[in-house]
């Protein structure tokens, strides 16, 4: 292909790619600057690479040498600081060998950026874009999320409602400030003896989880303070939530599960006749239905409160251990002779049954209740001790940087300036931004998203702030790239299906905006081979496997795929189970268990070993050093 024809490929393709489409095409579509981009990228197809190439294409002219843009005017928004960091490397590595370059060295290199031979003032920016990068106050703005909220709450404090002098928190500091809140509740409770709301909450919680356990819950309730939040201010009070958890497992709301068990085993309702009838006939069959028998008479014998404390053992008679309903519970010859006792016992079973699923819907009800209860009081004294020290946490800069962008912040509430504090600020931080880049998008919650969305509210309608800035000829655009297959942080929210929700709601948005927006799928890896590609293929070739990531087949190619290649299926470790020992044997003797993660980190180097000097490379011809291996996890 001439640098002509790959030009007007470039330019002129369309979002409807094969996996046999020239991945180079595909990249050079993905960084075009002259218009809007969602990737989906898979692992190792150069998602960082085009990051990278279509920053330093928004910084220089165009080709008709149109003014790049001023490099303080892009914002990357990455998920990790170390990927942050692996951006800034790159494109400072570039700019600074383009500034020192042979002029001939330097032609081909931005003609193979832009796939099209460079003009004089390209040439020229080229040079120049290393200095002035470095001369950005602050460095380029290429950032986790949660560093770019930080530094919109240090610009806007007073409008935010936060102490100009806020204190960012780590998550182990944070998790400091939350295990004090915890045990500050907790200890109070005790105090109060259950005598209040609190009290009774922690007795109930208490007698459900462990130590380690409730942290986890507490920790994930404060995790999604902003949804209890909004459930709590915008639909319920606590009272109220737990009477609509009630009202949808259709028992009463208060409803204890003693209540449940004494309207299900007292005279009136147990059928006590029939249970009498089946006792008896069961006495003349064989060893296990005398044994069964043995203990529904013991058992309708007993007066109601202790029917009530013995009700699991009741139920053993008529249930296996896994919650089944027992098969054959009588002989063949005794149900022939009574074919109503089958009847019975199956009736019997069912409206045990019946009383279970209450039971348990009592219990998730009232544990749902105690546990978003003791959520909000640990919640409000884990915002009072931040407070104290004017600390802000991760989520907290996010939530907070959301309030403000949606006019939500208690300054601007008080005073009522909603609209025209909220709209200030927007416009402020728009005349400081002319691309957003969002890099592994499928790991972005919600919130993010709605950061990322309001940054952009009216960035495709933005004729006014152009004529301010007096660039007519200005494009602002949008790029995002994730893998959904690679969505690992659900317990924070991320979802798949909101990277596809927000592709949607951009498209749209840009599109009725008569700019351009492209839709493009990286599935070509310059990293792997065809064996460990195909095996991914393989993995999610049913339906069923990739309901969450895509309703189409999922392809991937190798670029070299050529290169040999081989999986191999590792055993699993499991956990190995703690050994009884006497607690008053003295601490002489060292006991080696090692974890599941420690068998595996320990094999893993024990083939690595092996393979060092020893295996050989066919596209290195030699054998392989250490350099040569990649662990991804």
């Amino acid at each position: 292909m001439t640098k002509s024809t790959q030009s007007k490929s470039i330019l002129s393709s369309t979002s409807s790619y094969s996996i046999d489409t020239d991945p180079n095409i595909l990249q050079g579509q993905a960084s075009n600057p002259d218009q809007s981009v969602w990737v989906s990228a898979s692992a190792g197809s150069g998602k960082t690479k085009v990051l990278t190439e279509r920053i330093i294409r928004l910084m220089l002219p165009t080709r008709d040498d149109i003014s790049g843009c001023p490099a303080h005017k892009i914002l990357a928004l990455t998920f990790t600081k170390a990927g942050a960091n692996e951006m800034a490397l790159r494109i400072h590595k570039i700019l600074g060998e383009w500034a020192t370059m042979p002029e001939e060295k330097l032609h081909t290199a931005l003609d193979t950026l832009l796939g099209y031979p460079p003009s004089t003032q390209q040439l020229e920016k080229a040079r120049q874009l290393f200095a002035q990068v470095l001369d950005v106050p602050g460095g380029m703005k290429i950032m986790t999320i949660h560093s770019f909220c930080q530094s919109i709450l240090g610009r806007f404090p007073l409008e935010a409602g936060i102490s100009p002098h806020f204190k960012p928190l780590e998550d182990g500091d944070a998790a400091i400030f939350l295990n004090k809140a915890r045990d500050h509740v907790i200890a109070q409770a005790y105090k109060e003896d259950r005598t209040t709301d609190i009290a009774r909450a922690v007795h109930n919680i208490s007698n459900i989880l462990n130590q380690d356990d409730f942290t986890d819950t507490i920790k994930k309730v404060v995790g999604e303070r902003k949804q209890l939040r909004d459930l709590i201010n915008e639909h319920f009070d606590l009272n109220g939530l737990y009477e609509a958890i009630c009202q949808a497992f259709n028992i009463p709301a208060g409803k204890t599960e003693e209540e449940i068990l004494h309207d299900a085993v007292h005279d009136d309702i147990l059928p006590i006749n029939n249970l009498k009838k089946a006792v008896d006939i069961l006495m003349t069959s064989s060893t296990n239905d005398v044994k069964a028998a043995q203990k529904i008479a013991d058992w309708i014998i007993l007066p109601l409160k202790q029917r009530i404390d013995n009700f699991s053992l009741y139920c053993d008679v008529f249930f296996k251990t896994d919650g089944d309903i027992r098969a054959n519970f009588i002989t063949k010859k005794i149900a022939e002779a009574h074919p109503d006792i089958d009847n019975i016992i199956q009736a019997e079973a069912i409206r045990i049954i019946d009383t279970v699923n209450k039971l348990k819907s009592v219990k998730t009800a009232t544990a749902t209740r105690d546990i978003l209860l003791l959520g909000q009081a640990i919640l409000t004294e884990f915002e009072h001790l931040k407070a104290e020290k004017y600390a802000l946490d991760f989520d907290d800069m996010i939530l907070k940087t959301l309030d403000l962008l949606k006019g939500k912040s208690a300054i601007i509430a008080k005073n009522n300036l909603a609209h025209n504090m909220t709209d200030w600020v927007r416009f402020k931080l728009d005349q400081g931004i002319d691309h957003i880049l969002v890099d592994e998008a499928q790991d972005t919650n919600p919130e993010q998203w709605e950061i990322i969305e309001a940054l952009c509210n009216d960035f495709f309608d933005g004729e006014a702030r152009d004529n301010i800035s007096g660039n007519q000829n200005m494009e602002r655009t949008l790029f995002v790239v994730g893998d959904k297959k690679q969505s690992i942080f659900g317990f924070r929210r991320a979802a798949p299906k909101k990277f596809d929700d927000m592709k949607e709601f951009f498209k749209q948005k840009i599109r009725q905006s008569n700019k351009k927006f492209e839709d493009i799928n990286f599935q070509t890896s310059f990293r792997s081979c065809h064996a460990v590609l195909s095996l991914v293929d393989a993995v999610f070739e049913s339906p069923e496997m990739r309901a969450d990531i895509d309703n189409n087949p999922i392809q991937h190619r190798a670029f070299h795929d050529q290169r040999a290649g081989m999986v191999e299926l590792w055993p699993v470790f499991e956990q190995p189970e703690g050994e009884e020992y006497d607690p008053w044997t003295p601490p002489v003797e060292v006991i080696d268990t090692a974890s599941s993660a420690a068998q595996m980190a320990n094999f893993v180097a024990e083939q690595i070993d092996q393979w060092i000097g020893t295996k050989w490379i066919p596209s290195k011809n030699r054998v392989a050093q250490a350099g040569d291996i990649m662990i991804l996890m």
